[in-house]
């Protein structure tokens, strides 16, 4: 199968609607200082997942697309990469090839890649992980699920 991103067009995607305010309320509770890079193009979706990420005492880099986030890391190391799949212009899953072509070239330190993603389907799964992504988190998320996969993927700070 090549990219089962590709043959379902015409699909709606479901997007994580998690009340802006629940943010606010969370107690600061991150343990490691960690780097992450947000790569999604809905806003609304990278204001949210910022918003908790930085509530857990983590910095926080948003790139509107896969483009922006291949330049943001041109420029900076980052403990991990949130990688949304269905972007305009370059996907998720070519971004992730790009960045693990860089790495193989000696042009790039390893950074762990997630993808964050409504397409649950196996061979979506597959898909991500042919493409070199770590991992999978499904939209939408809980906290809980949120805060482990990014403390279970993400490379020490000392690795940077």
């Amino acid at each position: 199968m090549d990219n089962p991103i590709e043959q379902t067009p015409d699909l709606e995607t479901p997007r994580a609607r998690l009340p802006e305010e629940a943010a606010a309320d969370l107690p600061l509770v991150g343990t490691e200082k960690m780097r992450i890079l947000l790569v999604d193009d809905e806003p609304e979706i990278r204001e949210l997942f910022a918003a908790l990420l930085r509530r857990r005492g983590w910095e926080v880099v948003c790139a509107a697309s896969a483009m922006e986030g291949l330049e943001a890391l041109e420029e900076n190391q980052f403990n991990l990469i949130l990688m949304d799949i269905q972007m305009p212009e370059i996907s998720g899953l070519d971004a992730t090839r790009v960045i693990r072509r860089r790495e193989q070239a000696g042009e790039s330190p390893y950074t762990p890649i997630v993808a964050v993603t409504a397409w649950t389907l196996p061979e979506f799964r597959q898909a991500c992980q042919a493409a070199g992504m770590d991992d999978f988190l499904a939209k939408p998320v809980t906290l809980s699920h949120l805060w482990s996969t990014v403390e279970r993927n993400a490379k020490p700070a000392e690795n940077q």
